[in-house]
């Protein structure tokens, strides 16, 4: 189980927010690795940053610049519903994993977004991972609580 605490304040103005790694999927660095030049190139390390939990998310959303520099392709378009009205998003193969938390989550897509990075986050955690978790959202006391099967 994770907890953290922040100002009562701080989780009013920025919604509850968990530090994650974004990984690009063993089967895409399998390829990356097959098809590079040079047999001892690197796989690019997880991008770190900060992701928001959002259960008014139905699906889990990742910024499209962090796909792309782990060399992840888009596998597909998905039509969303957001504020401004509907638009079309690519899909992407991923895996995520919570810091502090054991194992990776791994989706068989993901959405892009080009407007996280100007939230200060990398991804939005929707409620396809939320659903499998417990999470207790404390506003008077400046914390959250998530726990998942």
């Amino acid at each position: 189980m994770g907890e953290l605490t922040i100002a009562s304040a701080l989780l009013q103005a920025r919604g509850p927010l968990m530090p994650i790694e974004v990984h690009a999927p063993p089967a895409v660095l399998q390829l990356a690795q097959t098809q590079a030049q040079t047999p001892s190139s690197a796989p690019p390390p997880p991008a770190t940053g900060l992701a928001l939990l959002d259960t008014g998310a139905s699906a889990t959303v990742v910024d499209e610049n962090v796909l792309l520099a782990l060399g992840v392709n888009p596998i597909g378009t998905t039509t969303v519903l957001t504020p401004s009205g509907a638009e079309q998003q690519l899909a992407y193969p991923a895996e995520i994993e919570f810091a502090g938390m054991p194992g990776r989550i791994q989706f068989a897509s993901v959405l892009g977004s080009k407007h996280l990075a100007a939230q200060g986050i990398i991804a939005l955690i929707g409620r396809d991972v939320l659903s499998n978790a417990l999470l207790v959202f404390n506003g008077p006391a400046g914390m959250f609580t998530i726990a998942f099967n």
